[in-house]
């Protein structure tokens, strides 16, 4: 049965051109695929080299004595300087470290070559709280080329330990 082409089965009123309009649409869906892509890679990439602070906590409680891990990211610098972390008096702060996050991935795909490149530094510091309570981190502030980039302060609450009359020592 032959039908007349109604742009969505593939199929034409000519006997011969049915293979024909099943290639053209699958050329096209390909091409709108493409393009969707790249449009994505596009503004992906627009996006991804705006600098940002970005700022994470391990836990969002702690009792008191307890350490936690703070990490603070700046994301698309080169050699960045260290954050200022000022306003943290109510914590004892230690550096742990830095992780220098610049990578580059290059994608060959039909002969189209793509290339992804990141560039950051991540700050690494274990904070002890000296009370208990809602604490705020203050948002850490860095100066990247001139500009002044900040983060956003973090909550973290720290419990008091349950107070015990009974203790039992087993040797």
């Amino acid at each position: 049965m032959i039908q007349k082409d109604n742009g969505i089965s593939g199929r034409s009123s000519r006997p011969d051109s049915g293979a024909f309009a099943v290639k053209t649409m699958t050329t096209r869906t390909g091409r709108m695929i493409a393009a969707c892509l790249t449009a994505l890679m596009l503004s992906g990439a627009a996006w991804a080299e705006t600098p940002e602070v970005l700022c994470e906590l391990s836990r969002d409680r702690v009792y008191l004595g307890e350490s936690v891990g703070y990490r603070v990211t700046l994301n698309h610098v080169e050699n960045p300087s260290p954050p200022e972390l000022a306003g943290f008096d109510h914590f004892d702060v230690k550096s742990a470290g830095t992780q220098n996050l610049n990578s580059r991935q290059i994608t060959i795909i039909n002969g189209q070559r793509s290339e992804v490149v990141r560039r950051g530094q991540a700050y690494d510091y274990v904070l002890t709280p000296r009370r208990a309570g809602l604490l705020t981190l203050p948002a850490p502030i860095a100066q990247v080329d001139g500009v002044t980039l900040q983060g956003r302060p973090l909550a973290l609450r720290v419990v008091e330990p349950d107070s015990q009359d009974n203790v039992r020592l087993e040797i």
